[in-house]
């Protein structure tokens, strides 16, 4: 069957939906219970305004338990956790627009398990169980962000930036850490699941508004936010409709100190009382002063029709504007070559041989600012409905099209010392930093010229058309065989990834006085350390307009060639069988589900080669210092690559659940899972330029940039999982959990040799390099102190540890001296964990969160670091929050994050060898909330 004909077969369930409301047009289906949201077909517990309900355990049933707040928000997620057929964690939101933290990221990192990475301040990345590679929904749809380049929250157009998305919009997050047969393939480390609300979550009308704003400190800087939600359902002659729009805006200022250490390299003279190689030395140090904005909009409009009491209709639009802008000013003083320590001068070296204390003489200084400008929009469209023609069988369909854009700047412009500096003594033994700088040669303008500027621009799109069509038949409710699934899924999935390469152009001195400007590093590290004072720098007009700024300099911004850009298209089909069992083992009752998913991919993937050659000289042109003829660099040429893949897996699952007692319970779990590599490493682009006579005479290796491969295969995995829980109360639970991963085709970079021009280049890309495995264990407790006197009652707790080990293949990675090293699974932290102490009593919640994780590799391909590995020292972080409740209908609440104002660490393998040190905002937030 075409590919053409099994879209119109998936269109057909979709259409037979519409029609059925048609033709069985009635009056509207009394309401005599709360409906569950049916824009997805997700496991969750049903929400209002003022009711969590919570589904009794083994039961189909739903009853109602009418609690607000923190309360309510726990029943939820447990009862979410307690009845799911997977082994499922969930975040509920406690109030209308109001999840526990203010960032999605934010919130799952107090799921264990689950571990984030933190982008100027706020929680960015996330992975699940040490593994990056996760499928990201909206509804339990397949969701995407089209941000492949450098700035804040890029996914490569795999997955959803968490960093986007408003959390005011969701009604909670639901995270599936070993997916079954029927949910969306692509995310080896687990599903993560945004939910928005509907219409007929409420019982009626509903209208919710929240205002306030944030202060950060460090940035000293308030902005707004405010959200908006209007919702009614109403019964017509045509049966029950309900419409729901829902509205959020949020703007934050943030700013970043940080102060960095080159990498170390051993040294090439000797020091009194070392020999030659026998101390490592920093080859420079600097400080970054970044001040930025973040701005979120949101926007979910939702439509329901119930024409009947066995049909509803639905269509859905959710919009995401994220706007992420930041300037910065980094001051650099460096080693111009080897040998710049001035050993006249005090020193001290640390036990592992590395410079503690010391003076660079001779060496430059440099200063640049820059500004970048990222806008990435996010739209979701889906229509869909449910028909339920006999009480045994429900078919749903779903159509969904998704379209993503991403534009984003990056501009610099760099001032250099013009001669050498005097003495600059440097001491990195402390907390922080100190580099002392000669008094008044850093705000002279005579010391320095503007010497270089470099812009970069990406431009990236992706689109989705999905459907799906799922049938449900419920075989019984006591036998062994309860119910069989089946679906279907096909995708047609398109992304366009555009990238520049970073244009670099030299400025003449003598530029007008008015292009100077002097910038005063505002009370850097809130005065802890003694660092570069104020400096000669850029003027800050010269950032605002980029194209008027080079025209100026004799530059033009860097133009799109053909080789900057990559497309490509991918087309899935899926279908699954599922089936629900229940049965008796002795005592124990047992359920679960058995199935299987087949999903075929089918990927085209095309780019460009641009192979840059060289040309002689103009006529009268000298020839070369080693008498070779003279060259100049010609007009590139492109040649077209095109490569195309087809591969079809099955991934089998199997979930069972032992009821032990009426509350505690015992999960088995087994899958095989995929993840498709990121789109920037299928980019087949590459560009060449061709070696000048006097190179290939130098006979040194010919070496070219780092590429992608798009013959690439997926990520593959076998997951193994055992949970056992114990719901003791309504808001009660301990569990403890332990999972094992085997994963085949880690993707890594390798150096390769390729022809062109008729020699020899090393290229770097990447491969399917190994296999490797990931397991550990995760333990949780929850629970409210109900049995305590009043008003201790009122407090609660939440705790939870996971450990995560992996053994898998280690990127490219080596020492100062070039050893090859062994390095742990980027971005894991073998131990984290979190402690939520929670109090709720009359009018009152307040909430203290600390989370921790263990030191973790950040990169093996840092900027500047070649293969050397960076890794980001231990980090613990606090958060607050309380609020009162005015009336039955307003809440005022005040939150502080980062109260402990946490300094976080990185450094090449050793404590001794620093490589940066960086803090972030302290963050005030007010917010008042109504609901009617």
């Amino acid at each position: 069957m075409s590919r053409h004909a099994l879209y119109r077969l998936a269109l057909l369930g979709a259409s037979a939906l519409s029609t059925c409301a048609f033709v069985q047009a009635a009056p509207a289906f009394a309401q005599d219970s709360m409906p569950a949201n049916t824009g997805a077909p997700v496991p969750v517990a049903a929400q209002n305004d003022q009711a969590t309900t919570a589904p009794a355990a083994g039961a189909g049933s739903v009853g109602e338990v009418v609690v607000t707040g923190v309360r309510a928000s726990i029943i939820s997620a447990t009862a979410i956790k307690r009845n799911a057929d997977e082994i499922v964690d969930s975040i509920v939101a406690q109030d209308i627009g109001k999840l526990p933290d203010n960032n999605v990221a934010e919130a799952l990192q107090r799921i264990s398990g689950i571990q984030i990475t933190r982008n100027y301040g706020e929680g960015s990345g996330v992975a699940i169980r040490g593994l990056t590679q996760v499928q990201t929904e909206l509804d339990g749809r397949d969701s995407f962000s089209a941000n492949g380049g450098f700035a804040g929250g890029a996914t490569n157009g795999r997955g959803l930036s968490l960093e986007d998305v408003p959390s005011e919009l969701l009604a909670g997050i639901d995270v599936y850490k070993d997916p079954s047969a029927e949910q969306i393939e692509g995310g080896i480390g687990g599903v993560i699941n945004l939910r928005t609300r509907m219409p007929f979550d409420f019982k009626g009308a509903k209208i919710a508004a929240s205002v306030g704003g944030s202060y950060d400190d460090l940035a000293d800087a308030g902005r707004p936010n405010a959200s908006l939600l209007l919702s009614d359902r109403w019964d017509t002659s045509i049966g029950e409709i309900g419409i729901l729009a829902d509205a959020s805006f949020t703007q934050t200022r943030f700013r970043e100190d940080q102060q960095s250490q080159e990498p170390f390299y051993a040294s090439t003279i000797p020091l009194p009382g070392h020999a030659v190689g026998t101390v490592n030395i920093p080859d420079g140090m600097g400080i970054d002063e970044t001040q930025g904005s973040r701005q979120r909009e949101g926007l979910s409009l939702a439509l329901q029709w119930r024409p009947t009491s066995n049909l509803e209709l639905y269509t859905q639009v959710n919009r995401i504007d994220y706007y992420f802008k930041w300037d910065d000013a980094a001051n650099y003083v460096g080693a111009s070559a080897p040998g710049t320590i001035d050993a006249s001068q005090p020193f001290t070296v640390g036990p592992s041989g590395d410079l503690l204390t010391g003076s660079y003489s001779g060496s430059s200084i440099n200063f640049n600012r820059s500004l970048t400008d990222q806008h990435t929009v996010t739209t979701n469209y889906a229509i869909g409905g449910k028909w339920t023609p006999t009480d045994r069988l429900t078919v749903s369909a779903d159509v969904q099209y998704i379209y993503s854009t991403n534009k984003d700047q990056r501009f610099i412009i760099g001032e250099n010392s013009a001669g050498v500096l005097p003495v600059v003594n440097f001491n990195i033994s402390k907390p922080l930093a100190s580099i002392v700088v000669p008094t008044g040669y850093l705000t002279n303008p005579a010391n320095f010229a503007i010497g270089y500027t470099l812009d970069h621009y990406d431009n990236d799109s992706g689109t989705e058309k999905a459907v799906r069509t799922d049938l449900e038949y419920r075989v019984s409710d006591e036998g062994f065989l309860r119910k069989l699934k089946f679906g279907f899924r096909f995708t047609d999935r398109g992304a366009i990834t555009g990238s520049t390469p970073y244009n670099f152009d030299g400025v003449p001195a003598g530029l007008p006085a008015s292009d100077y400007g002097v910038y005063n590093y505002n009370n850097l590290f809130d005065g802890r350390s003694t660092l570069f004072g104020p400096t000669i720098s850029p003027a800050s007009s010269l950032l605002n307009n980029i194209k008027n700024t080079l025209n100026a300099f004799g530059s033009q911004p860097v133009a799109f060639n053909p080789s900057d850009f990559a497309s490509e298209e991918e087309h899935t089909y899926a279908v699954y069988f599922v089936g629900d069992y229940g049965f008796k083992l002795g005592p124990f009752p047992v359920d679960g589900n058995v199935g299987v998913r087949v999903v075929n991919t089918q990927e085209n993937t095309s780019g460009f080669n641009s192979l840059t050659p060289l040309v002689p000289a103009p006529a009268g042109t000298p020839p070369n210092a080693d008498g070779t003829a003279p060259t100049v660099t010609g007009a590139p040429s492109y040649a077209a690559v095109n490569v195309k893949q087809n591969y079809t897996d099955a991934l089998p699952s199997f979930n069972a659940r032992v009821h032990l007692t009426d509350d505690l319970q015992l999960r088995l779990a087994a899958s095989k899972g995929l993840t498709r590599p990121d789109f920037s490493q299928l980019n087949p682009n590459a560009q060449i330029s061709q070696p000048s006579q006097t190179t290939l005479n130098a006979n040194t290796p010919l070496t070219a940039g780092t590429f992608g491969s798009a013959s690439l295969k997926p990520y593959r995995t076998n997951n193994y999982d055992v949970s056992l829980e114990w719901y003791f109360n309504k808001t009660g639970s301990l569990y403890g959990a332990a999972f094992y991963k085997q994963v085949k085709g880690f993707i890594a970079t390798e150096v390769d040799n390729e022809i062109y021009y008729n020699d020899t280049f090393q290229v770097t890309r990447y491969y399917n390099q190994g296999d490797g495995t990931i397991k550990g264990a995760e333990v949780g407790y929850t629970q409210f102190f109900d049995f305590l006197p009043k008003p201790l009652d009122g407090f609660g707790v939440t705790a939870n540890y996971t450990y995560v080990d992996s053994a898998t293949p280690s990127p490219t990675a080596s020492d100062t001296n070039g050893t090859p090293l062994t390095v742990p699974l980027q971005g894991l932290s073998k131990n984290s964990y979190n402690l939520i102490g929670m109090y709720e009593k009359g009018p009152i919640q307040m909430r203290i969160a600390y989370n921790w994780r263990d030191k973790y590799v950040l990169t093996t391909a840092g900027n500047g670091t070649g293969a050397l590995p960076v890794y980001v020292e231990p980090y613990g972080q606090l958060d607050g929050s309380i609020s009162y409740n005015v009336t039955s209908h307003a809440v005022l609440q005040f939150e502080v994050r980062n109260i402990l104002n946490s300094e976080q660490d990185q450094d090449y393998g050793l404590v001794t060898r620093p490589e940066n040190a960086l803090i972030n905002d302290r963050q005030y937030m007010a917010v008042l909330r109504v609901s009617y």
